[in-house]
C-alpha cells in the first residue's frame, strides 16, 4: 500500500506477507521524502474527515486503518508499525483536538499504548487536545474487531474510551 504526504504525493510503500512468511511487514527505508516515525498512514484522508469533529483515531498498522476506513471511520490513521512518536503527535496536533489511541488487545498493544500515552500527553494534551485510550478485548485488533462486531460496536468502544490519566492509573 502507498503512504501519501498530507498534500497527496506518494512518499513510501508498505507490504504485508500473507500467512506466516517472514518478514511479516516490508516497508520503505528512509529516503529524502520519508522518515519512519515522522509520517502517519492515511493522514491525507483523515485530516479532511477530522475537520468536522477535530477527532483522529490512531492505530498501529495500515490494515487496521484500512478496515476502519471501510467501516466508515475515515478519521483513522496508522503509525506504520513504529512506536507512536513525538513527530507523529505533533503532526496530529495540526488537525485534531481529540486523539483516540487504539492498539491491539494483547500485551504488546498494551505496552505500545502505555508509551503512546506519554508521547501524546506531552505533545497533544499540552496543546489543549484530549487523548483517550480505546481498549480492545484480549486477542483483538481494530481490524478483527470491526469486521467481527461491526461499526456500531467499535463506535461504542470509542464512546467508552478512557482518558489518558485513567488509563495510566
Amino acid at each position: 500500500v502507498p503512504t501519501y504526504s498530507t498534500t497527496g504525493e506518494v512518499i513510501a510503500f508498505g507490504g504485508r506477507a500473507i500467512g506466516d512468511a517472514e518478514p511479516k511487514y516490508l516497508n520503505t527505508s528512509t529516503t529524502p521524502a520519508y522518515t519512519k516515525g515522522h509520517h502517519l498512514y492515511a493522514l491525507n484522508l483523515a485530516r479532511r474527515a477530522a475537520q468536522s469533529d477535530r477527532t483522529i483515531i490512531v492505530v498501529e498498522g495500515y490494515l487496521d486503518c484500512i478496515a476502519l476506513h471501510q467501516a466508515g471511520f475515515e478519521n483513522a490513521v496508522a503509525s506504520l508499525g513504529t512506536s507512536f512518536t513525538e513527530e507523529q503527535a505533533a503532526e496530529l496536533r495540526k488537525y485534531a483536538e481529540y486523539v483516540y489511541l487504539c492498539f491491539d488487545g494483547d500485551a504488546a498493544g498494551s505496552a505500545a499504548a502505555t508509551k503512546a500515552v506519554d508521547v501524546a500527553s506531552n505533545k497533544i494534551e499540552h496543546a489543549g487536545s484530549s487523548v483517550r485510550i480505546v481498549l480492545l478485548p484480549p486477542g483483538e485488533d481494530p481490524d478483527s474487531y470491526v469486521r467481527t462486531h461491526g461499526a456500531q460496536a467499535f463506535r461504542s468502544l470509542l464512546e467508552s474510551a478512557k482518558s489518558a490519566i485513567a488509563f495510566k492509573i
